[in-house]
């Protein structure tokens, strides 16, 4: 963490340490990378290891980096708590935006869906968004509100999302995204409690 807060000119950082048995707070790298301002790109793979801490600081760090095009989280299988509601914010200030890539699952996280919609309403960039938050049953909210956000993103051609056992309304997935999706958007899945649906699938259906 303290190498990579040094990294105050970086433009491109990658890190690719899954499957370790890599412990340690996220709170500190998140520290770290808000000095880091001039990045373009960043990737962090950390999937399936032991690191503990808060995903707010990173969140908010994330905010400070305003030239970022392309982001990728992948913190599955982690013992990761706070909210995902910083991380929603900071995204309104990446308006340069063109990959998005957030792999939360099996974490403790909690949030609301309407912060993350509301920040990526901002990325109208947006070409290929991931994102997997499946076993965080405290993240909640309405997935019409992310899918508003996501209709600002005129030239979203990719779009996969996980939210299987979470809080998020399930109820009825079609009637929440119908008419907010935009038409560019023609490959990827939702997969939402029981639901599995392809995007091709949705649209022909509306």
């Amino acid at each position: 963490s303290n190498a990579v807060a040094k990294m105050t000119n970086v433009m491109a950082l990658s890190l690719y340490l899954e499957r370790n048995s890599i412990s340690g707070n996220l709170d500190l790298l998140g520290e770290s990378l808000g000095t880091c301002t001039q990045l373009g790109e960043l990737t962090l793979v950390f999937k399936y290891n032991s690191i503990s801490g808060s995903l707010d600081c990173l969140g908010r760090s994330i905010g400070k980096c305003t030239d970022l095009e392309t982001l990728k989280l992948y913190f599955n299988g982690n013992s990761i708590c706070g909210n995902l509601d910083p991380l929603g914010q900071s995204l309104s200030s990446c308006t340069q935006l063109e990959t998005l890539e957030l792999y939360l699952g099996g974490n403790s996280i909690s949030g609301k869906l309407e912060a993350l919609g509301h920040g990526i309403g901002s990325c109208t960039k947006l070409g290929t968004v991931g994102m997997d938050f499946t076993g965080n049953t405290k993240i909640t909210g309405n997935l019409k509100a992310l899918g508003q956000g996501l209709n600002n993103c005129m030239q979203l051609g990719s779009l996969s999302l996980g939210f299987q056992d979470t809080g998020v309304q399930e109820d009825d997935v079609r009637q929440a995204w119908q008419g907010v999706l935009p038409r560019s958007c023609t490959q990827g899945r939702f997969s939402v409690g029981a639901a599995r649906i392809k995007v091709a699938e949705f649209h022909q259906s509306v």
